[in-house]
């Protein structure tokens, strides 16, 4: 392995490409690399965050359901194509910030493409160290660092360990083996540290600086996390792999401080909530609705659970500006509710989205079609409830096991999926993902996606005046 020996490094942070692979806009903020970057430039290193995904001209362009089931092999295509000029915009973003370390993050479906620029990084400098972090990377991280272009996986929450590889990297004959949740390689071997622990305080974390951004015209949008994990263990969620099912919370101070950071740096007061529970602990929730009153014209989304939210909850979200509600239904079938642990009947889903509309607070719900064993005429029975429950918006996806899940762990025992599998279709949008068994073809599986999609998009057109 290539050793710096620098007091300083230069960190070139990227998130791979995906959406504009499909001609889709993407301005999201990635959080953890806003978080990791600022805390080495505080830490006198010079960085950068790259966002792959994001192209000016697609800003604020979306599609359909039936578009986006039907061109998902683009993905494939796309990523096999080395002349494509998003991979050109990648190799020329290397070589002008010239990084003696590449960072990039990995969702399970982004993994390809964190492969290639992996490959593109060498390609340029073999003396570019690289290192892969996120869900994938904490679920196959020893397999990942068998790659020749893959110099470091960073499992588990990242900020800290990251930290600490770049500044041991500083030194002339680094030692990692005391940096706990590292995976590296040391004379053609593969060393798997000690996991980390989770931060237990959040609020020791800064404020990310989106002014690493290099994205030429970058806009984002103010979107993040008021607390990580998640208390619930439904059978399909990812939530789980990194930050656990322990809750931790950020101060509200902390959170006013972030905003107000944001409205500082543009006209926007909208602000997008990403925790994956937003409502689950009553006082916090309470005290945070009152902080958020400060903020004059603010007005926000969040996505919680049916069962942890009442009218006294949503009238306080309300109050504070709340403007869309986020919500999980999955299915339509109780039979398959209890399947995923949702841990919600039918009846009871329609008493919550009951109160939520009394409270006037727009909603979106969440649907999946395709889980382990689900007949036609259960898919179905979630199309005809998503039309009973009527909400502003209706999002439906095709049942994708991601690594770490209970249900990933089910189907894997029975040879079904595995770290071998082609993850360029792993997509909640991919209609190669075909797991209900002898209930329907594979053909009959597409067809009934495709129908769905129609359906659903038809809701959301009439829902929207468009």
């Amino acid at each position: 392995m290539t050793t710096l020996h620098k007091d300083k490094l230069r960190i070139l942070l990227i998130s791979p490409p995906y959406a504009r692979f499909l001609g889709l806009g993407n301005c999201r903020f990635p959080l953890s690399f806003g978080t990791i970057g600022t805390i080495l430039s505080m830490n006198n290193h010079a960085v950068a965050i790259y966002d792959a995904d994001f192209n000016r001209d697609l800003i604020g362009k979306t599609a359909t359901y039936e578009y986006t089931f039907s061109n998902q092999h683009m993905i494939r295509i796309l990523l096999q194509d080395k002349d494509h000029f998003v991979w050109k915009e990648i190799g020329d973003t290397i070589r002008k910030f010239d990084p003696d370390v590449i960072g990039i993050t990995t969702m399970t479906s982004k993994y390809p493409m964190a492969l290639r620029i992996a490959e593109i990084a060498k390609s340029i400098n073999r003396n570019i160290l690289v290192a892969i972090g996120g869900h994938h990377s904490s679920m196959f991280g020893p397999k990942l660092i068998q790659d020749q272009n893959i110099d470091f996986a960073v499992v588990g929450e990242g900020e800290i360990t990251f930290l600490e590889l770049i500044n041991r990297l500083c030194n002339p004959r680094p030692d990692f083996s005391h940096i706990n949740g590292l995976i590296y390689k040391e004379n053609a071997h593969v060393i798997t540290n000690n996991p980390r622990e989770l931060l237990s305080n959040l609020d020791v974390l800064p404020v990310a600086d989106r002014d690493l951004m290099i994205n030429g015209g970058y806009v984002s949008e103010n979107n993040i996390m008021a607390s990580r994990g998640c208390p619930f263990n439904c059978s399909y969620c990812g939530a789980q792999v990194i930050w656990k099912r322990k809750v931790r919370r950020r101060s509200v101070a902390n959170i006013i401080q972030e905003i107000d950071y944001l409205f500082q740096r543009g006209p926007s007061r909208h602000v997008n909530f990403w925790d994956d529970t937003f409502t689950s602990d009553r006082p916090y929730i309470s005290e945070l609705m009152t902080g958020l009153r400060k903020f004059k014209g603010l007005n926000f989304s969040c996505i919680t659970r049916l069962d942890v939210i009442d009218r006294d909850i949503l009238l306080q979200l309300k109050a504070a500006g709340c403007t869309t509600a986020l919500f999980g239904i999955e299915s339509g079938d109780d039979t398959i509710l209890q399947k995923i642990d949702k841990k919600m009947t039918r009846e009871f889903i329609r008493q919550q989205t009951a109160i939520v509309n009394a409270a006037g607070i727009p909603w979106l719900g969440f649907f999946i079609m395709g889980y382990p064993g689900e007949t036609k005429e259960q898919i179905l029975e979630t199309l005809a409830f998503m039309k009973e429950l009527d909400p502003g918006y209706a999002e439906i996806n095709i049942f994708n096991p991601l690594p770490g899940t209970r249900i990933w762990d089910e189907l894997e025992s029975q040879g079904i999926v595995s770290s071998d599998l082609d993850f360029s279709q792993h997509s909640q949008s991919s209609t190669e993902n075909f797991f209900t068994g002898d209930n329907m073809t594979r053909h009959d599986f597409k067809e009934l996606a495709l129908f769905m999609a129609r359906e659903f998009d038809t809701h959301n057109r009439s829902r929207n005046g468009c």
